[in-house]
């Protein structure tokens, strides 16, 4: 992937952080762009970067709904060593160079070739895995 592509970047964030955060793809992405609901969709606003009880440094993500609760949740991440290729915080630091978007926006909204801000949806993810595959 190339992640200095706004859709390469987006997709790879989303990636990354759903699976070191143990969620389910879905819960990061939309079913569809025209779909997009900031009430039931994860923002840039609901991320936020703080400390665990220990002050280790942890990333944190409110998603507004889950599939298991409709009041949503609360997951989280950890930095990997500086210089590894997964490191959730270069990685979502990346995605927000590549895609400067509003704190409103999909947390992992990306710039269209029509310089639009498109939210990542399911449909672009699996389009794009089969396409590396």
């Amino acid at each position: 992937m190339n992640l200095t592509d706004p859709q390469d970047a987006a997709i790879f964030a989303c990636l990354v952080h759903s699976f070191f955060s143990i969620v389910r793809l879905e819960e990061f992405m939309i079913p569809a762009i025209a779909k997009f609901d900031p009430t039931k969709h994860i923002t840039q606003h609901q991320v936020k970067f703080t400390s665990n009880h220990e002050g280790l440094p942890v990333i944190k993500f409110k998603l507004p709904i889950t599939k298991s609760s409709s009041n949503g949740e609360e997951v989280h991440c950890a930095p990997h060593p500086i210089g590894s290729p997964t490191d959730p915080k270069t990685v979502l630091d990346n995605h927000f160079a590549v895609n400067p978007a509003g704190p409103q926006s999909h947390l992992f909204a990306w710039k269209h070739p029509s310089e639009t801000m498109r939210p990542l949806s399911k449909k672009e993810v699996t389009k794009h895995i089969e396409f590396i595959i």
